[in-house]
């Protein structure tokens, strides 16, 4: 496991296409031409650097087919660009309050999990595109006034608004 308490800030390259392990940030900031190569395991997320900001993608996001996993109890913004090559694999929110929400359209290669806390797409109505299915287990996915594209939605005993 490779742990960061802290705020990660990438100006250069951090990670390898073939890491598998978990890595934890406190948040995670990608540069314009700094690269994140993520696990193919699990990143999480678990603090903000800036309330209510906990990833800013102005660079390169390789997601290596991995989950990026957010647990913070309270708001959780990302910020910057989460598609084409930047786009995520698998998203899991896993908060106990609080909302994490986009600030710019997203996609998603994998699926979607909501496990506990609120995802939304925030009142500016950013896009969202899920190419498996959206869980919703026990938590709040609020779509706003977005298009919303996805393989399925599966509600477990969760609220989509």
């Amino acid at each position: 496991a490779f742990t960061v308490g802290g705020d990660v800030s990438v100006s250069g390259t951090l990670g390898n296409s073939s890491a598998y392990s978990a890595y934890s940030f406190g948040s995670l900031s990608v540069a314009s031409g700094g690269t994140y190569n993520a696990t193919s395991g699990t990143t999480t997320i678990t603090d903000v650097y800036s309330s209510p900001f906990a990833l800013n993608n102005s660079g390169t996001f390789t997601h290596n087919g991995g989950t990026l996993k957010l647990t913070r109890s309270g708001n959780q913004d990302f910020l910057g660009t989460w598609t084409g090559s930047s786009a995520l694999y698998n998203l899991t929110i896993d908060c106990g309050s609080g909302t994490q929400s986009i600030r710019a359209n997203m996609e998603i290669e994998g699926g979607l999990i909501v496990k506990n806390g609120n995802f939304s797409t925030h009142t500016d109505n950013h896009n969202l595109t899920v190419v498996d299915l959206i869980t919703v287990n026990g938590g709040t996915f609020t779509t706003n006034s977005s298009t919303i594209n996805c393989g399925g939605i599966r509600n477990a005993g969760g609220t989509i608004s």
